[in-house]
């Protein structure tokens, strides 16, 4: 806003038409600092989920796949500092990238949008599976626990 306000008082003459396009672009220009921060966070967090679900235990019942993933293998979750390099090596690499494109304010605000819908979707869905995951667990455990309790309780009463 002081930018535009700056100029407008530098040249009075400016037609305000484009005094407000000017306005309107650095609009756009904070809009677009915005969705690429949301891009960036989206990203990172993606990873994230793609790690969690990859480490997944297959189904009870299931033949396990080829390659199965050991427990050591999956990363836990970054603490303190190393969310910190993630998110900086993921803009730093993300800026790269987005400084070979060649589209213009608006249709880069369009562009932004739809990979941040994209990967909120990608994320419900990798949310659904872990989801799906956690309950699979739990009747195994609540199936295994039922039948493992009636011949407890038989060597219970026959210990009498």
């Amino acid at each position: 806003k002081e930018l535009v306000e700056r100029i407008c008082k530098q040249y009075p003459d400016l037609p305000s038409a484009v005094a407000e396009k000017m306005d309107e672009l650095q609009n756009g220009v904070a809009t677009r600092v915005k969705l690429f921060g949301q891009l960036v966070l989206w990203t990172v967090e993606m990873r994230r989920l793609e790690e969690l679900v990859a480490s997944l235990p297959p189904p009870p019942g299931s033949s396990p796949s080829p390659t199965p993933m050991k427990a050591s293998a999956a990363k836990p979750p970054p603490k303190g500092g190393d969310e910190d390099a993630e998110f900086s090596a993921t803009a730093s690499a993300m800026i790269q990238k987005d400084m070979k494109r060649t589209d213009l304010l608006p249709e880069n605000l369009e562009f932004l949008q739809k990979e941040i819908d994209d990967l909120e979707n990608d994320a419900a869905v990798l949310g659904m599976m872990l989801a799906q995951s956690v309950h699979q667990r739990e009747q195994a455990e609540d199936e295994a626990l039922s039948r493992a309790a009636p011949r407890s309780f038989l060597s219970l009463w026959r210990r009498r």
